[in-house]
């Protein structure tokens, strides 16, 4: 194989030679008449082939000069190609290369574990069933890891909020949390909760609640139950009762696909917010960059443009053509980036700014001593904090 792919390689070296020299210096009994351009010949020669050609020994680039000159660089160019590197030829050679290379994408752009039996045995059913096939397995995979990552992420963010928010108020860490396990879930938990269990035990059970939550189909229960919902006030007395929240105004008078697009964006803002906030936001992150840069390449293309009148081409239609490839482009690499974002990164939640303490009037001096200093044992109390042992310890 290595053989064939050097033959390949040096024949196109040869026909490359041929033609381009062409292009620097006269062939005798061509119709087409060109100047000859020592100087550019020789800068071509250096930048291709790294063969050195001193212009001033080229007189009159006759069909002795032009035969010298294209053995000289046929020369260096199978020189160049039989010094190439293929070992890294070996690995396409080996057996089931497609369906190893197609476990490691899906690995580092998915965190997919798919083995490579599972492609080859896909690839074998794909030959007497249609439906079978490895992009079939993929796919299969991909929902079973979005699922995952619909049980798990709220839960995490939902902790990892929870940590830090106990650095400031260990009382509104417990009440948030709390609030929030019964409202997404109804387990009807009381802060005794927190101090029977740890935190690890926290997180289990609330995991345990969020697969349950989602296996069982009760977010598309809670969205059939906002439908059946007869008007606007009906439907803010249930957002109301089972969530705590009402109708905004803006959301209000709608009607036919539009009222049940709203209806259904609502619960789902309401029961998947950390994973719509962390979808939005890749989303408008990446498309923010991407968009950046598109724009910059069209600013490109539009000083560049012009010049392709001279290849009897219409500089508009071809900018609308280049420009409708760039977006084409811009908006494969949106997708990838995003659907890869979505699987393997995570958003770290923050705490919103404090707000400044009011300023207290000064005190009258005071003649007691300060705390801990002479006037008792001093002790730190506070509401929330618990020292037997849990989530508040």
């Amino acid at each position: 194989m290595e053989r064939t792919i050097l033959g390949d390689a040096e024949q196109d070296a040869r026909q490359s030679v041929s033609i381009t020299l062409g292009e620097y210096m006269p062939m005798e009994g061509s119709e087409v008449a060109i100047d000859f351009d020592a100087a550019g010949l020789a800068n071509w020669a250096r930048t291709r082939f790294g063969v050195e050609i001193d212009p001033a020994q080229l007189r009159s680039g006759g069909a002795e000069e032009r035969e010298h000159v294209r053995d000289l660089l046929t020369h260096a160019a199978v020189k160049k190609i039989r010094g190439a590197d293929l070992e890294g030829l070996a690995q396409f050679t080996q057996p089931n290369f497609g369906a190893i290379e197609l476990a490691k994408w899906a690995s580092d752009k998915l965190s997919l574990e798919v083995g490579v039996d599972e492609i080859l045995a896909a690839i074998k059913t794909d030959d007497e069933d249609e439906m079978a096939s490895p992009a079939s397995l993929l796919m299969a995979k991909v929902r079973d890891q979005y699922e995952r990552r619909e049980i798990e992420y709220p839960v995490e963010f939902q902790m990892q909020y929870t940590t830090l928010l106990m650095r400031q108020s260990p009382s509104d860490a417990a009440t948030n949390l709390l609030n929030w396990a019964n409202t997404r879930y109804r387990l009807g938990w009381t802060p005794e909760i927190f101090k029977t269990s740890t935190p690890q035990k926290v997180r289990e059970m609330l995991l345990k609640a969020s697969e349950e939550y989602v296996k069982s189909g009760r977010l598309e229960q809670d969205i059939d139950a906002a439908m059946a919902q007869p008007d606007d006030n009906a439907f803010d007395a249930f957002l109301r009762e089972r969530y705590g929240v009402g109708l905004p105004e803006s959301l209000r008078y709608r009607e036919g696909q539009e009222r049940i697009d709203m209806v259904r964006a609502r619960i789902e803002n309401i029961v998947r917010s950390e994973l719509l906030h962390f979808e939005r936001t890749i989303m408008i992150d990446t498309m923010d960059g991407e968009w950046k840069d598109h724009l910059y390449a069209m600013d490109q293309l539009r000083d560049s443009i012009s010049y392709r009148a001279f290849s009897q081409q219409d500089p508009r239609i071809e900018y609308k053509r280049e420009g409708s490839h760039l977006f084409t482009a811009m908006m494969e690499r949106l997708r990838e980036r995003v659907t890869e974002f979505v699987f393997k990164a995570t958003i770290v939640p923050s705490l919103p700014p404090q707000r400044p303490a009011p300023q207290q009037p000064p005190r009258p001096p005071s003649n007691r001593p300060p705390a801990g200093m002479g006037g008792g044992v001093g002790g730190i109390t506070g509401p929330g904090l618990d020292t037997s042992g849990g989530m508040l310890a």
